[in-house]
């Protein structure tokens, strides 16, 4: 499975706090998703999403996105610790063996890389994905933890559903909630 990762940048946490906070005005949520900064933890803000999943307040798609983005981001956070310490020192070894510089590791399709460098990059997604899975689990989303695993096209599709939501299209895709949105 690919682990694409969702900008975490304060812009868009900005505009997803906007768009949460457009779609609960006028509820109980409105005053603590209108408290939340751009410094909100992200523990805080899993803790914040699961209890408005739980009241029903959102499609159940837009609730999964919320938690999928904050809990990712989480574990993206820790991404880069692993990549230090465990594997950017392998993938430099192997590039200088082979002769590799960044702009032929950008260019080159998966199939004309090194298999040795194929091999790492295939431990690395492995070992970001069961970092994934762990942080859903930590934070109480065996659920979500199962379905990344179990169904990834599912997941992938839940997450594209609750992002469209939020910001529209995805992809070309039209949006899945666009009459349910606009109904009143």
């Amino acid at each position: 499975m690919e682990y694409e990762y969702l900008d975490s940048d304060e812009d868009f946490v900005l505009d997803l706090d906007d768009a949460l906070l457009a779609e609960l005005e006028g509820t109980e949520w409105e005053a603590p998703v209108e408290d939340m900064s751009e410094d909100t933890p992200l523990e805080e803000r899993v803790a914040l999403y699961q209890r408005i999943r739980e009241a029903g307040v959102l499609p159940d798609d837009a609730a999964f996105f919320l938690l999928a983005w904050a809990m990712e981001a989480i574990a993206e956070e820790r991404v880069s610790e692993i990549y230090e310490k465990q594997y950017a020192a392998r993938f430099e070894r192997i590039a200088d063996e082979e002769g590799l510089d960044e702009d032929m590791l950008a260019v080159l399709e998966p199939d004309e890389l090194p298999q040795e460098y194929r091999s790492l990059q295939l431990e690395f997604a492995q070992a970001v994905d069961s970092l994934v899975v762990a942080t859903f689990q930590f934070l109480g989303e065996h659920k979500m933890a199962s379905l990344y695993k179990t169904d990834p096209a599912e997941f992938d599709r839940r997450y594209d559903e609750g992002y469209a939501y939020f910001f529209g299209e995805v992809e070309g895709n039209p949006l899945p909630f666009e009459e349910e949105k606009h109904q009143d």
